[in-house]
């Protein structure tokens, strides 16, 4: 009798530990999220000190030699900082730092090396969890974030040749930060407007209703060949519906003049990167010219390129791709992995391929326009402006 009661004491027990384990399980995400998000009130909270972007310190990539590149990108990079104690990361902190050098930049920037001046600047990013909020502290945290970016690109502005043509490209964070800069510096200022090949917004919302308002002299790309316009797209395997989800419905996007507005209800942008058309038809792997892992070699080495092994369907917003045969190039699912920087870029070499092609046609319409600029009609003094340079 006392053994048979023990066997159902231990069976009581371990079926607890069972239904515990297995809400813990359940309930994974709303643990993290909590865990992770900070305390303390934005309006009590003092962020880090600022950036000063005369200071090599505060770049990631500051290239020399600006003069002799095709073109001129500013890359804004995604968000590598969680932290329960700051609404926004120190600028030298040391987790996000080695992120940011060992994932983000090969891999998001690495698409773009072939056009040689990649400008890449550090800033008090957002942390995770404000991007899990659409209340005040979040839309602070993000403010503090684009005001870092936008004079860091003032800084950018000063420091190519008037005449380069510009190539801006933002992933996750990064991106919702490319959009108030078309915002704030490109839509009433025709000579940078005309000096832009490409906005590449990725895996961020971007409401297509932006470009008949707040973007309204920046369109959509249409093609693979559109210059002056903006590419959008963000990401997931079917499996990700719950994201799917939050990104339609829970983003926040700039509305013009340092404003957010909320995504849900509002259709996203989605060109499809196989074929950089809007498209709702699946395209194939055949279509495909290349995935990469960069993750852990310096920005300079070339990573190895897989081709023909996605496929991707644009629906309701959102790009819809397979899952690969590779492990090392799937998104990871669970205990809060999948909000952490992706160490792969599925279309590393359509990037690259469509960054050259833009380029290419870009310099032909230019090339033209220059050739029919109209005459001067009148002699002006114009003061010295000097290439201003961050210091070695």
């Amino acid at each position: 009798m006392k053994l048979r009661l023990n066997w159902v004491i231990t069976g009581a027990i371990l079926a607890g530990l069972l239904l515990f384990s297995l809400g813990l399980f359940l309930a994974q995400d709303n643990i993290i999220r909590f865990a992770m998000n900070p305390r303390m009130p934005y309006d009590t909270y003092t962020p880090p000190p600022a950036p000063d972007y005369e200071r090599p310190s505060s770049w990631l990539l500051y290239p020399q030699n600006v003069e002799e590149a095709p073109a001129a990108v500013f890359y804004v990079h995604s968000t590598t900082y969680r932290s329960a104690e700051e609404w926004n990361a120190p600028l030298l902190d040391k987790k996000s730092g080695s992120l940011l050098s060992r994932i983000s930049v090969p891999n998001e920037a690495g698409p773009f090396r072939d056009l040689k001046a990649v400008f890449a600047p550090r800033y008090r990013q957002a942390t995770l969890s404000a991007f899990f909020t659409l209340k005040y502290q979040g839309r602070a945290a993000r403010l503090t974030a684009y005001e870092d970016v936008s004079r860091a690109f003032g800084v950018f502005l000063g420091s190519v040749p008037e005449d380069k043509p510009i190539v801006l490209v933002g992933y996750g964070q990064g991106g919702l930060h490319v959009q108030g800069l078309l915002m704030d510096y490109f839509q009433n200022n025709e000579l940078l407007r005309r000096r832009l090949v490409v906005a590449y917004i990725i895996d961020s919302a971007t409401p297509v209703d932006l470009f008949d308002g707040p973007l309204a002299n920046t369109p959509i790309c249409q093609n693979a060949t559109d210059i002056r316009c903006v590419v959008s797209w963000s990401s997931y395997t079917e499996k990700f519906s719950d994201e799917m989800r939050r990104l339609r419905d829970r983003s926040l996007v700039f509305a013009g003049k340092r404003r957010f507005s909320e995504s849900k209800g509002r259709p996203l942008l989605c060109v499809n990167p196989l074929d950089w058309s809007q498209e709702e038809e699946a395209k194939s792997m055949t279509a495909h010219l290349g995935a990469a892992s960069a993750t852990g070699l310096h920005y300079e080495d070339e990573p190895a390129i897989i081709k023909n092994i996605v496929t991707a369907r644009c629906e309701n917003g959102v790009a819809i791709v397979n899952q690969t045969a590779k492990r090392y190039l799937r998104r990871p699912r669970y205990f809060g992995k999948k909000w952490a920087p992706l160490t792969y870029n599925l279309f590393y070499e359509d990037i690259r391929q469509n960054a050259q092609d833009r380029l290419g046609a870009w310099q032909a319409v230019w090339s033209e326009e220059e050739r029919h600029a109209p005459p001067i009609l009148q002699i002006e003094d114009i003061e010295d402006a000097p290439i201003k340079k961050v210091p070695g």
